[in-house]
């Protein structure tokens, strides 16, 4: 079980789904991913990919962000991410759900209006930071995404971020980099 850190719903508790494989993101981590957000985040349209639990656009929720899309593609996960949002009265249209792949939403955002931040935490699987970067990347450069914030392992090699603009903190094991558009 997990707690909301701040805001609306701080201290409110989420549940993991049974049997599941998720690695929800620890307390430190959220904690800096939304300081590094900071004002960003009041507002803000919220895309959740590799959802888990829900915890990161929950978050992004209870500190004032204006709705969140949540991506999750195992069916059992996706049951308890709804549930959770049900136990904190979260529905349409501040909050919607969606069973699918997370690169397929990055590739369709291409075409259609993608929510402003990104927050992305796959699975700890090696090359995953690196198989992502290409999609968000190019959300990045076509000004479509304003900031994504990735999870990731803290041995993972972030130099692929670089050339996006990408800042890396290091959590124990667990890291994030945060990429974030150009201002006009």
């Amino acid at each position: 079980m997990i707690r909301v850190i701040a805001g609306r719903f701080r201290g409110r508790k989420l549940q993991l789904a049974p049997r599941s494989r998720t690695r929800p993101s620890g307390a430190r981590l959220r904690e800096s991913v939304f300081a590094a957000l900071g004002d960003r985040v009041e507002g803000a349209t919220v895309g959740d990919l590799f959802a888990g639990t829900g915890a990161l656009g929950i978050e992004a929720l209870s500190r004032g962000a204006a709705s969140a899309l949540f991506i999750e593609i195992d069916p059992v996960v996706l049951v308890t991410l709804r549930a959770n949002l049900r136990s904190l009265d979260l529905c349409p249209p501040e909050v919607h759900t969606r069973r699918g792949d997370a690169r397929r939403w990055l590739r369709r955002w291409m075409t259609v209006d993608p929510p402003s931040i990104l927050l992305i935490d796959p699975p700890y699987k090696e090359g995953e930071f690196g198989r992502l970067l290409p999609l968000v990347g190019a959300l990045i450069e076509s000004g479509r995404v304003q900031t994504v914030i990735i999870e990731h392992p803290a041995q993972e090699d972030v130099s692929l971020a670089e050339p996006l603009g990408g800042s890396t903190r290091v959590f124990g094991q667990g890291a994030f980099t945060m990429i974030e558009g150009k201002s006009d």
